[in-house]
């Protein structure tokens, strides 16, 4: 990794990440985290303040090891404790079943191997847990059509596709993704 991989990306990321355009969503997504939360691609801590106290614990994972500490300056406005991985969300350092949530926002056009990370969040996440996700662009889907055919069609899809839930899980109705 280069100078400038090391030394100016990661808070050329952190000054582009914190726009009010992206906190507007990461305050309606990230509070509704609860449990044991994995945040895959904690970056700088940007959504550490957000957690509410039904956060019990927070795993953050990130590649960035100037990233992460960034982040272990950022104070949470939960009592509950945060701990800090240098790691891939393709190979994840956790107990299978072992999260109540993941959380993700704008991380997954990051991570080399996307397949790889959504079965690592998969194996991680007990079978109750919830996946909340902020990302941007639509999903491609068979032959150049296109996944998301509503703002949230690609995300309810995805969603089926990580749970054995039906359509109308706990998850989606808590977030107001419709089914």
């Amino acid at each position: 990794m280069g100078f400038y991989e090391r030394r100016i990306l990661p808070y050329l990321v952190h000054l582009s990440m914190r726009q009010e355009t992206f906190s507007a969503y990461r305050r309606r997504v990230v509070p509704a985290a609860q449990g044991r939360v994995l945040e895959i691609g904690v970056g700088s801590g940007l959504n550490l303040p957000l957690y509410m106290d039904a956060a019990e614990h927070v795993v953050g994972v990130d590649t960035s090891p100037r990233l992460l500490s960034m982040a272990r300056h950022v104070h949470r406005s939960g009592a509950a404790s945060t701990e800090l991985i240098e790691g891939s969300a393709e190979a994840l350092p956790l107990e299978d079943k072992s999260i109540d949530t993941v959380v993700t926002t704008w991380t997954l056009c990051t991570i080399p191997d996307v397949n790889a990370a959504l079965r690592e969040m998969r194996r991680v996440l007990k079978p109750s847990g919830a996946l909340l996700f902020v990302e941007h662009g639509r999903s491609p889907g068979r032959k150049g059509e296109t996944l998301a055919r509503s703002p949230h069609a690609g995300v309810e899809a995805s969603r089926r596709r990580l749970s054995s839930e039906p359509p109308d899980s706990r998850a989606s109705r808590r977030l107001g993704v419709p089914h």
